[in-house]
C-alpha cells in the first residue's frame, strides 16, 4: 500500500534525493574561500581543471569553449538541484513532524529527480561526444590516457576506503575534503 509511508521510508526517500544532488556537488566544489568583492573572483577548482585539461590536450578555442560548456551545464544543474533539495527537505521534515506523509508524493519526487539527473547525464554525454568528435588522434590519445589514470586512481581510492571500512560515503567525503581544500586527489595534482 502506497498511501502512507513509514518514517524509515521517508528518510530513505530524502536520502535518495540528497544523494542525487550530491553526485553533482562533488564535481563542482567551488573552493573554501571567496575573493573580495572589488577583486576578480578567485579561479575555482573547476576553472583550474579546465585550464589544465585544455593545455594538456592542446585544445583550440572552439574545443575549449565546448569543454567550458560541459562544466557550466554541470554547475547549473548542480546549483538548481541544491536549491530544490533544500526546499524538498523542509517539506519532508514538516510532513515527518506532522505524521502526514504522502507516499505517492515522495515516490513522485524521487522519480522526478531520477529523471532530471538522467536527462543531465545524457545532455553532458552528448556534449562530451561532440567535443571528442572535434579532436585529432593525438588529443584523443592524451584524453584516453588521462581518463585511464583517473580510473586507476579512483579504483585505488575505492579499495582504500573499503579496506578502512568506510565504504563509498567515506570515499566521497575524503575526496570532497581534498577538492574543497584546493587539491586534486584523483589526478595527483595540487
Amino acid at each position: 500500500m502506497r498511501g502512507r509511508i513509514s518514517k524509515r521510508g521517508l528518510i530513505f526517500g530524502v536520502v535518495l534525493i540528497v544523494m542525487a544532488a550530491g553526485v553533482l556537488m562533488v564535481v563542482g566544489c567551488q573552493g573554501a574561500e571567496e575573493a573580495e568583492a572589488e577583486q576578480e573572483p578567485a579561479p575555482t577548482m573547476a576553472d583550474r581543471r579546465i585550464d589544465a585539461l585544455a593545455s594538456e590536450l592542446e585544445l583550440d578555442e572552439d574545443q575549449r569553449q565546448r569543454l567550458e560548456t560541459i562544466r557550466d551545464t554541470v554547475h547549473e544543474r548542480r546549483d538548481a538541484m541544491r536549491a530544490e533539495r533544500d526546499e524538498a527537505i523542509e517539506e519532508h521534515l514538516e510532513a515527518l513532524e506532522s505524521g502526514e506523509i504522502d507516499a505517492d508524493e515522495v515516490h513522485a519526487r524521487i522519480d522526478e529527480k531520477v529523471d532530471e539527473v538522467r536527462g543531465t547525464i545524457h545532455e553532458v554525454a552528448d556534449q562530451i561526444i561532440a567535443l571528442v568528435e572535434t579532436m585529432d588522434d593525438e588529443q584523443r590519445a592524451r584524453a584516453a590516457s588521462k581518463l585511464r589514470t583517473f580510473h586507476e586512481r579512483m579504483s585505488a581510492f575505492h579499495e582504500q576506503m573499503e579496506a578502512e571500512g568506510g565504504g563509498p560515503a567515506a570515499f566521497l567525503n575524503h575526496v570532497r575534503e581534498h577538492v574543497c581544500a584546493g587539491h586534486d586527489p584523483l589526478f595527483g595534482e595540487e
